[in-house]
């Protein structure tokens, strides 16, 4: 019975999102190592996180008072998860995983949306693209993994095809022709 229970809260807790590579609005651009998570799926993957950091820092007296909380969005729900995500990578993967790069550890910024945003140039790696392409995300909870994923992992790592050592970023026309466009549109507005 109780295996069971852990199973179905893992399962419950694994979320499938679509990707899309946008430009960030609020002045944090997205690195190779950085993606974009909705603030709904960062609560949800974080939930655990955000309620012992609200009892720890005595923003509330218990569990279920920490759940309302998170529930009602109070304001400091957000700093206590952007005190969570600071340090703390997430996996993604897009299945199936062919090779080593079909799995990457990126560092998380809030969004809002729906969507998973990422760096067009980490998605060669997962063979992705913007069409409604669907990812898995991990979040490692001990320590030991965390520090394996930023020293093994992450996306600014994995720089070349480990096989043939052929470079993973190469930017792709509709990329260069995206750039294109907003240097272009930088330039009529005076920039």
């Amino acid at each position: 019975m109780c295996q069971e229970k852990l199973v179905q809260e893992a399962v419950d807790t694994l979320l499938d999102n679509g990707i899309r590579g946008q430009p960030m609005r609020d002045g944090l651009s997205l690195l190779l190592h950085r993606c974009g998570l909705p603030r709904k799926i960062e609560i949800e993957l974080f939930q655990t996180f955000l309620i012992s950091g609200l009892i720890r820092n005595h923003f509330a007296s218990s569990i279920g008072v920490s759940k309302s909380k998170i529930r009602e969005k109070e304001p400091i729900v957000w700093e206590i998860l952007q005190e969570v995500m600071r340090g703390h990578p997430v996996l993604l993967n897009r299945a199936p995983i062919l090779h080593r790069l079909g799995i990457q550890a990126f560092q998380l910024i809030l969004v809002e949306g729906h969507a998973i945003c990422l760096d067009p140039l980490v998605c060669k790696g997962f063979n992705a693209n913007f069409d409604g392409d669907q990812m898995v995300i991990h979040v490692p909870l001990s320590l030991e993994a965390q520090v394996e994923d930023r020293l093994l992992m992450f996306s600014q790592t994995d720089l070349l095809f480990p096989a043939i050592r052929d470079p993973i970023s190469i930017p792709t026309q509709v990329f260069v022709q995206t750039s294109i466009q907003g240097f272009s549109r930088a330039d009529s507005y005076g920039i």
